[in-house]
């Protein structure tokens, strides 16, 4: 997508594929919730989230998406993936520190509060306000990370 010279001229195009693709994540997460299968599904779904995230960075609803991703099934990596997608792709927007600094403290998905933790110490070392923050969430975070799902990088 990014090498179209022309992005109007495959606007009608672009609008289907993106549309498929949130579908898609969403269905894969779906299953993913139904059945407990976390493995290959849990993976696609997180790149299918990237790409998403990547390709219509400028899209006015892929941010909107992205949150509403926060909300998936924690075995499906989404809501790690679109955490991080924000912080990278929406890093100087006024509303993402924020809402990062929210997701660290008080999101009830233990990864999602971990993956916000990783995010704001790797954006926003500088900031002397994030040290504390930082200090705060290792001291007092009340569930501590397990290692069921340390085998797979989401990250890569």
């Amino acid at each position: 997508m990014a090498e179209v010279r022309n992005r109007k001229s495959i606007t009608l195009v672009s609008d289907i594929l993106l549309d498929k693709l949130k579908r898609f994540a969403e269905e894969i997460t779906k299953f993913i919730s139904e059945t407990g299968e976390d493995s290959l599904n849990a993976k696609l779904s997180a790149k299918v989230v990237n790409l998403i995230a990547t390709n219509w960075k400028n899209e006015p609803n892929t941010l909107i998406w992205l949150k509403t991703c926060i909300d998936f099934d924690y075995r499906s990596y989404v809501p790690e993936s679109a955490l991080t997608a924000i912080a990278k792709g929406w890093h100087d927007e006024p509303e993402t520190l924020p809402w990062l600094q929210q997701r660290a403290q008080s999101d009830d998905n233990q990864y999602v509060r971990s993956t916000a933790v990783q995010e704001l110490a790797r954006g926003w070392h500088d900031d002397p306000e994030i040290f504390e923050l930082l200090r705060n969430c290792a001291v007092n975070d009340p569930f501590p990370l397990g290692c069921e799902r340390d085998e797979y990088n989401h990250r890569e």
